[in-house]
C-alpha cells in the first residue's frame, strides 16, 4: 500500500541512504515538499525494515526491534497537524505503517477517504479496512477498486482485504446496493479470481442462498455464455448441490459445445462420482463429434478415480482407435490415472509403441505403466521406466 500511494505521488524515497539528522532536518524544513518526502521515506523504511531471525538453539521471542528511531517519533506525529493536507495524510500512512494510528490519524484518512484524490482515497480505505474498519463507505471504496482498476496488485489487495473484513462480520447483511455490485462482479468480471472472491464475498455475508439461486437461473439460461459462466463458477466455489443437479446434467446434452465442454471441465474439476454424471460424461467419450470435448469427457472420468464396469474396455479402445490424437492421448492419461494394468494394457502398449503414428504419443507411452515390465517390440526390446 505504501509503495503503490508513493509510486502514484512519483515521490522519490532513498531510505537506505539517508540519515536520522537528514531525515529531523527535513521533517522541519520550510518546505512542503521536502517534509512530504521526508515522511515519506520515514514509512518506505518502516514497511522494508530487516527482520531478526532467531539464531539456531534460541529459544523465546525475538528481541522487539524498534521501526524507527526514536528522535523521529515526535516529528512525525507533529506532521499530523502539518499546515499541508497532503504531508498530514503521508503522516497518517505513515501512522499506520507504525501500527501507532490515533484518532487524529483515523480522522485524516476518514477526510481523504470521502474528499481525497484518487490515490489518497485508495490509501486510506486500506489502512481503515487493516484497522478492521467495516463501514459502508470503507467497503464501498475497495469495492469502486475492484470495478474501476484492472492493476492485478490492486485487485489482490482490495479482494484480500474484503475477505478479511467478512470473516469479521459474519452476521452483518449487505445493502442492497453493495449486493447488486458483488453479484455483478460475480459475473461480470474478465479476472477469474475477481469473481470468485465476489461469490465468496456473499457467502460469508450470509448470501450463500442467493448465490445458488443466481447460478441455477444463469444455468437455465438461453444464452450459452451465461450457461458456460455458471459453470465455470460452480467449479471454482467446488459446490455441487441436489437442486443444481438436474441443470448440471442437462448441460452435457446442450446444443453448444463450448457448454458441453465446460460441463466437462467442472465435472473433473469436482471430481464428480454420481453415476447419472459418469453416464453422461461416458456418452460423450463415444459420441461427442468434436475430439476436444470427447478428451475432456475422458479427462473428467480419468479424475474421478473410479473404474466403473465397462470403462475399461472403452478407454482401451479409444487409446487404440480414436482418430484424433487429443481423445488417444487422453485415453492414455486416464488409463495411467484409474490404475487400468495386467495383459490388456501390455498388450495395448507393445501394439501402440510401433504403431502410434504420433511422436507426443509414443513419447507419453514411456511413462504410461504403473510397474516396471519389459515391453516386447518385434526387431527390438525397450526397457520400460517405472511411473
Amino acid at each position: 500500500m505504501v509503495e503503490e500511494w508513493r509510486k502514484a505521488w512519483k515521490l522519490m524515497t532513498r531510505w537506505q541512504e539517508v540519515t536520522i539528522e537528514g531525515l529531523c532536518r527535513d521533517l522541519k524544513s520550510v518546505h512542503e515538499s521536502v517534509r512530504l518526502n521526508a515522511v515519506a521515506t520515514c514509512a518506505s523504511g518502516v514497511v522494508h525494515q530487516p527482520c531478526i531471525t532467531l539464531q539456531s538453539g534460541d529459544y523465546g521471542r525475538a528481541p522487539d526491534v524498534q521501526a524507527l528511531p526514536e528522535e523521529l517519533l515526535p516529528l512525525l506525529n507533529d506532521a499530523l497537524q502539518d499546515s499541508s493536507e497532503q504531508v498530514r495524510i503521508a503522516a497518517a500512512i505513515c501512522q499506520y505503517t507504525l501500527k501507532t494510528g490515533n484518532m487524529q490519524a483515523r480522522g485524516i484518512m476518514l477526510e481523504a477517504l470521502g474528499k481525497g484524490s484518487h490515490a489518497n482515497s485508495w490509501a486510506s480505505a486500506q489502512c481503515l479496512a487493516l484497522e478492521g474498519d467495516t463501514s459502508l463507505a470503507v467497503v464501498q471504496r475497495l469495492l469502486d477498486q475492484l470495478l474501476k482498476n484492472e492493476a492485478d496488485g490492486d485487485l489482490k489487495q482490495a479482494m484480500e482485504l474484503l475477505a478479511a473484513l467478512s470473516n469479521t462480520t459474519v452476521s452483518y447483511r449487505l445493502g442492497l446496493d453493495l449486493t447488486k455490485k458483488l453479484m455483478f462482479l460475480m459475473w461480470n468480471d474478465w479476472n477469474a479470481d475477481v469473481r470468485q472472491a465476489a461469490a465468496q464475498a456473499l457467502g460469508r455475508f450470509g448470501l450463500g442462498k442467493e448465490v445458488h439461486d443466481e447460478v441455477r437461473v444463469k444455468l437455465q439460461e438461453a444464452s450459452p455464455s451465461w450457461r458456460v459462466a455458471a459453470l465455470s463458477l460452480l467449479a471454482q466455489l467446488g459446490i455441487m448441490t441436489a437442486k443444481l443437479l438436474p441443470e448440471f446434467l442437462r448441460c452435457f446434452s446442450d446444443d453448444y459445445g463450448i457448454v458441453r465442454q465446460q460441463a466437462c471441465l467442472t465435472a473433473a474439476t469436482l471430481c464428480i462420482k454420481d453415476e447419472m454424471v459418469l453416464q453422461q460424461l461416458v456418452g460423450l467419450m463415444q459420441n461427442d463429434p468434436v475430439g476436444k470435448i470427447k478428451a475432456c469427457a475422458i479427462n473428467a472420468l480419468g479424475k474421478t478415480g473410479s473404474l466403473p464396469s465397462g470403462l475399461q474396455d472403452l478407454l482401451l479402445w479409444a487409446a487404440r482407435n480414436e482418430e484424433e490424437p487429443v481423445v488417444r492421448l487422453a485415453a492414455y492419461d486416464a488409463i495411467v490415472a484409474l490404475g487400468v494394468n495386467g495383459m490388456d494394457l501390455q498388450n495395448l502398449l507393445n501394439e501402440r509403441l510401433s504403431l502410434e503414428p504420433h511422436p507426443v504419443i509414443r513419447s507419453e507411452l514411456g511413462g504410461c505403466v504403473l510397474c516396471p515390465i519389459m515391453v516386447i517390440v518385434p526387431g527390438q526390446h525397450i526397457d520400460m521406466c517405472e511411473n
